[in-house]
């Protein structure tokens, strides 16, 4: 559909401001319009072209702070693959109970949130309970929180 075509106003003199968008969904990709009379823009066009410059920054600074302290108390679940073995199908189809899969021990463990790394760590045992020791944060991450 044009968008020139569209008939939201009453009049057929009234500008229309339009914005484009492609929307994408999996493999399919789409345009979208969003289409809106002038007439609604018009009180807001102060704003938007000269935005409020006063307090802007100590407001900004407070929310991110704001957001921080919120964030840092959602619960996460951290991942510490010990070991990937790379393996052929058609040998994973062939094992059998007691055949050993031999590993390389490594020497560090990088733990993951989400897939992102978070930290370095070496693992180990404390208080008869295996356990991790955070050796790096990695810092990209968490300097937001700072």
């Amino acid at each position: 559909m044009q968008v020139k075509f569209t008939n939201i106003t009453t009049s057929p003199n009234d500008i229309v401001v339009t914005t484009p968008f492609q929307v994408e969904i999996g493999t399919p990709i789409a345009d979208f319009n969003i289409c809106i009379p002038f007439t609604m823009i018009e009180p807001l066009r102060e704003l938007l072209t000269n935005p409020p410059q006063e307090n802007s920054h100590q407001k900004n600074s407070q929310w991110r702070k704001t957001l921080a302290k919120q964030v840092q108390h959602s619960e996460l679940e951290l991942i510490a693959n010990f070991i990937d073995i790379p393996m052929r199908l058609s040998k994973l189809l062939k094992l059998q109970p007691g055949d050993v899969l031999t590993i390389d021990k490594p020497d560090h463990l990088i733990v993951h949130v989400d897939g992102i790394p978070i930290l370095t760590s070496h693992y180990g045992t404390l208080n008869g309970q295996y356990a991790l020791r955070v050796e790096q944060l990695i810092k990209p991450y968490f300097e937001c929180f700072e």
